[in-house]
């Protein structure tokens, strides 16, 4: 009933949408902590975006073996996070949930493949290939020890200004590889010996001091590139420059995951309720969602779905959240659903055939015996869906 719903929601609001909405989590490798600072990009509900939401560690830790070297990418499917040093290839779950299979063990770039140490990685989940670059050659993996050979390596076909390539990024909608070079020049191209270049270089608006150690573009389709140096992150297009929170940055990905409005959750005084996800908002996931925890055993719970926020965000009660959706919206949709006997409750949207680019706006309200009202709301969900 939840896809019929959505798919219903998707039908009538198609007509509406000029454009893709740009969202998500941005993921910088900080190799001063030896873990990864992620924090909101830029979209509607946060326009200077440089807003922290989570950190979690390297799983083992892996300092770069020389200079430029390190890199990481995010699978959009399971929110496997994938980083290297340089010589070996690791990969560590996303801290905000569980995946549906375990990663890989770590293992060395591998011998045959001819190239090293790594300075950029970029993953092409449906694809199956861990495209992997030393600067100056170009290959791919096969994401599973010990890295079977798919594509043999072969010179960038770009007109590099500032060797070596430090960051890759694949693009899924269009089928491309991003660049950036040691300077913050990017490069758009098709991944082969003759390429072709699609796009750059393309200088950054504002000068960033090198390194620039990383690259990823947001996936919804939004056309947003961004580049990282130090602790910051610029988008090309505008120049708008906001801290990554990493004390070094020695790469940077995407995230399709919820942007929550609040950062924190709101809490009803009356019992700890959080929040937590079932998995990335990706196109194919057919289990994404976003858990309400904390709650007693079967409460009821309301989710509301529409295709907008309320900017005004009104205070409506005396805890909790403020509302974030517009109660009377045409494409306004609400379920009731009950907490489990721990207290959880979950409402899975299936995202299997519904297009990137697509804004959802979620929210969740429940009971609260300590409220005037006797109720609360948790965080506006803004979820625009990704290419994995």
């Amino acid at each position: 009933m939840h896809q019929s719903l959505l798919s219903s929601l998707v039908v009538a609001s198609l007509a509406t949408l000029s454009a893709p909405v740009s969202a998500q989590n941005l993921v910088t490798l900080d190799v001063a902590a030896m873990g990864f600072a992620e924090g909101v990009g830029m979209s509607p509900v946060y326009p200077a975006a440089g807003v922290l939401l989570n950190g979690y560690p390297q799983m083992p830790p892996l300092p770069p073996v020389a200079a430029f070297a390190g890199a990481a990418t995010l699978d959009g499917t399971n929110g496997i996070t994938w980083y290297t040093d340089g010589m070996v290839l690791a990969a560590v779950p996303h801290n905000a949930y569980a995946p549906p299979v375990p990663p890989p063990p770590p293992f060395p770039v591998p011998p045959a493949l001819g190239i090293g140490p790594i300075t950029g990685m970029a993953l092409d989940p449906i694809g199956g290939l861990l495209w992997l670059t030393d600067g100056a050659a170009l290959a791919a993996i096969a994401p599973v020890p010990p890295g079977p050979v798919v594509v043999p390596p072969f010179a960038l076909p770009i007109p590099v200004i500032a060797p070596p390539v430090t960051g890759l990024e694949w693009d899924a909608i269009t089928g491309t590889m991003w660049a950036c070079d040691i300077a913050g020049n990017v490069y758009n191209f098709v991944p082969g010996p003759l390429g072709p270049v699609v796009a750059g270089p393309i200088p950054p608006p504002v000068p960033m001091p090198p390194p620039v150690a990383g690259i990823t573009i947001d996936k919804t389709g939004a056309g947003l590139v961004y580049i990282t140096s130090g602790g910051a992150i610029q988008e090309i297009g505008t120049g708008t420059m906001f801290p990554s929170f990493a004390g070094m940055a020695g790469g940077l990905t995407f995230h399709p995951a919820p942007n929550p409005i609040p950062v924190a959750p709101c809490a009803c005084p009356s019992y700890p309720i959080g929040q937590t996800l079932l998995g990335p908002n990706s196109t194919g996931n057919p289990a994404f969602g976003v858990d309400i925890v904390g709650l007693p055993a079967v409460n009821p719970v309301i989710v509301a779905i529409d295709f907008a926020f309320n900017p005004l965000f009104p205070m409506i009660n005396t805890s909790g959240c403020a509302l974030g959706v517009t109660l009377g919206s045409p494409t306004l949709i609400a379920a009731l659903t009950f907490s489990n006997a721990a207290g959880v409750a979950t409402f899975p949207i299936s995202l299997v055939g519904i297009p990137p680019g697509l804004p959802l706006y979620l929210q969740y309200g429940s009971f609260c015996p300590a409220d005037a009202f006797g109720w609360t709301l948790s965080p506006l969900y803004q979820v625009i869906v990704s290419a994995p």
